[in-house]
């Protein structure tokens, strides 16, 4: 599946519909930036409809030690609306979830949770496809505290 396979009417509905979801992010994240490493930040309505997907580009090598900072203002500006996030994680690689991932993903479960938004969904988007990452309830309840 990919972005050529969208229904047209894609954009009514919620991104994080299952039939949808993969061939969105497959759409916003491009090739240039699954090659160089970026993170997709997507501003969501209450009704989990796009309102407007975000790049932050160039990000440093690792170690990040605070990662929550990139999701921040994206989460202060959809506060109190009934909206909410989808996080994209696109780099380099094979398709499959990596350390660095699980660690992206955690700081934007925290952030969403101390800055009152959801995290209506997050996946990766790498050369070889685009993987859903857990439900973020899910991931909070892994997490040891």
């Amino acid at each position: 599946m990919s972005f050529y396979d969208l229904p047209k009417d894609w954009a009514r509905r919620a991104i994080t519909d299952p039939q949808i979801f993969t061939d969105v992010v497959d759409l916003f994240a491009t090739d240039a930036d699954r090659a160089a490493g970026a993170v997709y930040v997507v501003l969501c309505g209450p009704t989990r409809r796009v309102i407007q997907p975000c790049t932050v580009p160039e990000l440093p090598g690792e170690p990040v030690e605070d990662r929550g900072r990139y999701f921040l203002p994206f989460a202060h500006a959809i506060a109190g609306s009934g909206g909410g996030l989808v996080v994209v994680i696109a780099r380099p690689g094979r398709a499959r979830v990596i350390d660095s991932d699980r660690l992206w993903h955690h700081a934007a479960v925290e952030t969403c949770r101390n800055s009152g938004v959801e995290l209506f969904a997050a996946a990766i988007a790498t050369p070889h496809g685009v993987v859903r990452l857990p439900d973020p309830e899910a991931e909070a309840e892994a997490i040891p505290a």
